[in-house]
C-alpha cells in the first residue's frame, strides 16, 4: 500500500472517533456540573483528541498526501 492511501485510511479512523468524541466533549463543559473538578481531569484527556483532526483534514490535501510527518502523526494519534 502506498503512503497516500494508509494516510487516508488512518485520517478517516481518526475523524470518526472525533465524531464520537464530540457529544461527550459538549455535555462535559455544558451540562456536567460536579463540584470535585472531575471534568478538568477528563477534558485533559479528551480535548488533545480534537487537535489531531488538523492532521487528519491535512492528509487529503494534494501537498501532505506523501508527507511521511503526518503520517507519523495519525498513527500517533491512534494510539
Amino acid at each position: 500500500m502506498k503512503i497516500k492511501t494508509i494516510s487516508r485510511i488512518i485520517a478517516v479512523i481518526i475523524i470518526l472517533a472525533n465524531i464520537c468524541f464530540l457529544p461527550i466533549t459538549y455535555n462535559l463543559l455544558i451540562k456536567f456540573n460536579n463540584p470535585l473538578g472531575f471534568k478538568i481531569i477528563i477534558l485533559f484527556f479528551i480535548v488533545p483528541i480534537h487537535f489531531f483532526i488538523i492532521s487528519a483534514v491535512l492528509a487529503f490535501s494534494k501537498k501532505y498526501e506523501e508527507n511521511q510527518s503526518i503520517l507519523g502523526i495519525n498513527a500517533l494519534a491512534l494510539f
